[in-house]
C-alpha cells in the first residue's frame, strides 16, 4: 500500500479562515492570529500532488516542503515524536484535505 496522490483543500481556505474568525469573536470582531498554513500553497497554485514509486520534493526554504510532509502525516495519523509547526488552523485545514492509497498488489485505489 502506498499514497497515490494528497490533495489540499485550496479552495475550500476562505471558508475555513472565515469559520474560524467567527469562532474566535463572532462575525463582527472575528480575527485569526496566525493563518497557516492558508494561503501558503494557494499562493504559488499548488493543490494535489501525486506520489510514484519515487517522489523527491524540492524548493527553497519557506516554500512549503516540510508543511506538505506534516499535511500529509498528520491526516494519515503516522506516529510522529519531532515537533513540527502547527497553528489554530491546522487541524480544520488537515480535516479538509484528501488523500488516494495506491495497492500494488491488487491494482486498485481507496478515496478519502
Amino acid at each position: 500500500m502506498y499514497l497515490k496522490r494528497f490533495t489540499l483543500p485550496i479552495e475550500k481556505e476562505a471558508d475555513l479562515l472565515c469559520a474560524r474568525a467567527e469562532h474566535n469573536g463572532g462575525p463582527k470582531y472575528g480575527y485569526i492570529d496566525n493563518p497557516y498554513p492558508c494561503g501558503l500553497f494557494s499562493g504559488i497554485g499548488f493543490g494535489e500532488a501525486h506520489f510514484d514509486r519515487i517522489t523527491i520534493f524540492y524548493g527553497g526554504n519557506g516554500s512549503g516542503k516540510s508543511t506538505l510532509l506534516n499535511l500529509i502525516a498528520e491526516k494519515l495519523k503516522l506516529n510522529r515524536i519531532a515537533p513540527y509547526n502547527s497553528s489554530e488552523m491546522f487541524a480544520s485545514y488537515v480535516s479538509k484535505c484528501k488523500y488516494s492509497m495506491g495497492y500494488d498488489d491488487e491494482r486498485s485505489v481507496k478515496e478519502n
